[in-house]
């Protein structure tokens, strides 16, 4: 059986900006962690609320990511704080994953300079053709096409320790 290569180009999604409303490329934050885990075999998270407020539904993750048993002696180590809506607290804490595997170098930017080392490395003659325009998923296709992407990379992504910590001194 052939084993396929990962390539993150394949798993860009389109999203609109919050702040421009502009469309951009995104590399959803399974797909992230996937990554990690093909190029980091021995990285490992750790987790910790480090802020939990039920009357605001609010909640503040810590989220340390360190190749090695232990975050003490590990070799390299990053970690990242996220905050977010408590009951969407698995919604921030992968987040706050995605975050670290931004620091190892998985994310969008390395995704899309990937793309362009790639075309950079293409002749400079090419055979002329009409360009095709995309077609974008629009309304419910687009999320239903999202929604299939993130099972997919969910059912990929391995499982992690995690620990969860509700008060200062537990």
């Amino acid at each position: 059986m052939m084993e396929q290569q990962y390539n993150p180009r394949e798993h860009l999604i389109n999203i609109r900006s919050k702040k421009t409303g502009e469309i951009k490329d995104y590399l959803p934050a399974a797909w992230r962690l996937y990554e990690l885990h093909l190029r980091y075999q021995d990285a490992n998270f750790s987790s910790e609320m480090v802020l939990m407020d039920v009357e605001r539904n609010l909640v503040v993750v810590k989220c340390k990511l360190y190749l090695g048993p232990d975050y003490a002696t590990a070799p390299r180590k990053t970690e990242a704080l996220k905050s977010g809506l408590l009951s969407e607290l698995d919604r921030v804490e992968t987040a706050a994953k995605a975050r670290c595997a931004r620091d190892f170098g998985c994310s969008t930017e390395y995704a899309l300079e990937c793309e362009e080392e790639e075309e950079e490395d293409e002749p400079a003659v090419k055979e002329a053709t009409t360009p095709q325009p995309e077609k974008k998923p629009a309304g419910d296709e687009r999320k239903t096409r999202l929604n299939m992407v993130f099972k997919q990379a969910k059912a990929a992504v391995f499982d992690n320790d995690i620990t969860i910590r509700t008060g200062p001194n537990n």
